[in-house]
């Protein structure tokens, strides 16, 4: 887990519990600027990898000039498309803090090792990469995740974002990211075929999981239970790599082994916090696997009231039933 502030946790087991201890003393938009500020002074920059293996000073010198030349691209835009991008970018601003944020915390993913950072600006940039997200794997070292963060609540525009990580980017695979600048302590490594995941929460829910971190003198000191908003982007996770392995079980000639194995290991951490989340029971692994099927569905129900989280478990759910008992070839415009 990063240390962003000397983070603490608070912990809570039940939904009664949720969010009911909330400090009062900042208000939503005083805790999202303290957030934002937090996250981003630990955005990895260029300096963070000069010297270092694998980071070339050629390298780092020509991803700069193309996120100048990107930024500069972007403030060419006309008036209408900037008006449009700032009201999205508004949620988008506070959204992507606070998703850090929760996955970087032991609440999120409570029995494995994990930790969160904000993208590098080119990794942002040139594969709409939001988060890394790093989970401890059972064989030893991290699954490195891809994020990109949703806030739109038009159908369309969710739509687009899957079907624009269902194409195949010159040499990266669909529902896949390179991610170049990634770094946890002492460590940097650049991910291939990261695994690439759609998460978000409607404009007034990333409110709610604004609310429920805890500001003591300036400072992030935790967040109190919220388990809606720890459902939805498990949830969220899970519906696609269910998609993700449907896809990979389904490719001729190609040998997905590898990340099959790496989505199949992290499946099996969701699967865990869903369960808990949803108070799951069962002696035997029949007997959790028929509770958790019965109590994950009608929770996922009651969660359908954030139209973020129900446009993209339904394209998940959509394209996963799309493409099962098919066999597809990789093309440029696969979606």
């Amino acid at each position: 887990m990063n240390n962003f502030n000397k983070l603490g946790v608070t912990s809570g087991n039940s939904w009664s519990r949720e969010i009911t201890h909330r400090a009062k003393e900042y208000s939503t938009e005083e805790k999202a600027e303290i957030l934002y500020k937090a996250m981003y002074r630990n955005q990895p920059s260029f300096d963070d990898f000069r010297g270092r293996d694998g980071y070339s000073d050629k390298m780092l010198r020509a991803d700069a000039g193309y996120v100048r030349k990107r930024k500069e691209e972007i403030a060419k835009k006309d008036q209408q498309t900037k008006t449009e991008y700032a009201r999205n970018d508004r949620w988008s601003a506070q959204a992507e803090p606070i998703l850090t944020y929760i996955m970087n915390t032991d609440q999120f993913l409570p029995t494995r090792e994990s930790f969160a950072h904000l993208a590098h600006e080119y990794d942002d940039l040139s594969n709409g990469t939001d988060i890394v997200f790093c989970v401890s794997s059972k064989n030893g070292g991290n699954i490195t995740c891809s994020v990109d963060v949703a806030t739109d609540t038009d159908q369309r525009r969710i739509m687009g974002k899957f079907r624009e990580s269902g194409r195949m980017h010159k040499t990266t695979p669909p529902w896949a990211a390179n991610v170049r600048y990634c770094y946890h302590g002492d460590e940097r490594w650049e991910e291939l075929e990261a695994p690439h995941f759609i998460l978000g929460l409607m404009p007034s829910r990333i409110d709610d999981a604004t609310d429920a971190v805890n500001i003591k003198d300036g400072l992030i000191s935790g967040r109190e239970s919220d388990l809606k908003t720890d459902f939805k982007l498990a949830s969220e996770m899970r519906e696609q790599i269910l998609m993700q392995l449907a896809f990979l079980r389904a490719e001729v000639g190609v040998d997905n082994k590898s990340r099959m194995a790496k989505l199949s290991d992290l499946l099996n951490a969701i699967n865990t916090k869903l369960g808990r989340v949803c108070g799951v029971e069962g002696e035997t692994k029949e007997e959790w696997a028929n509770d958790f099927e019965k109590k994950y569905k009608k929770t996922k129900e009651q969660m359908r009231e954030d139209l973020v989280y129900r446009h993209i478990i339904d394209e998940a759910k959509n394209r996963t039933n799309f493409v099962r008992g098919k066999r597809i070839r990789r093309i440029d415009n696969a979606a």
